[in-house]
């Protein structure tokens, strides 16, 4: 996984917390906060929503101690249409070596958390969109992104419903 921008939601007993990771204008790694927008939106007081522009160690704080977490992160690999979503298992980040848009990604934070016996999520589901180019600096989804951004979202409400249940 070459970049991260992360999408997640955290569920707890009382209130389902969803946190956007990226960055706004480094592109397509607008993804996550564009989805949790549109969310935010949707679920109004059902859930509660967070943006962060960072990432990294904060990853680490946010997380610590959750029950179960869905991660949907974006990935350049070149290898799907952009725009596809696939589920990623811990065992596809044991040789990514590329760096992340938010100094650690989270193959680094995984790693890390493991290390300190940090308590991480024990139900853990990472759903990686393709996306362009990341590390260009300009505003706004890619046009492509742009078009399937409803599909997106409906896949993410999919998730909560299911979740929720």
């Amino acid at each position: 996984m070459d970049c991260l921008y992360v999408f997640l939601i955290i569920m707890d007993s009382k209130k389902t917390f969803l946190l956007a990771l990226g960055n706004d204008i480094l592109g397509d790694d607008g993804i996550a906060l564009e989805v949790a927008d549109a969310l935010k939106k949707e679920y109004q007081d059902a859930i509660d929503v967070e943006s962060v522009f960072g990432g990294g160690l904060e990853l680490l704080d946010i997380l610590e101690g959750k029950e179960r977490a869905i991660i949907i992160d974006s990935i350049v690999t070149g290898d799907f249409p952009i725009g596809t979503i696939r589920e990623i298992s811990l065992s596809d980040f044991s040789n990514v070596i590329s760096g992340s848009p938010h100094y650690m990604g989270l193959p680094d934070v995984l790693r890390l958390s493991s290390e300190l016996d940090i308590p991480f999520p024990k139900e853990l589901k990472i759903l990686a969109i393709e996306t362009e180019i990341q590390y260009e600096v300009r505003e706004g989804l890619s046009p492509e992104l742009q078009k399937l951004l409803p599909y997106i979202v409906k896949e993410a409400k999919g998730l909560i419903q299911d979740w929720m249940n």
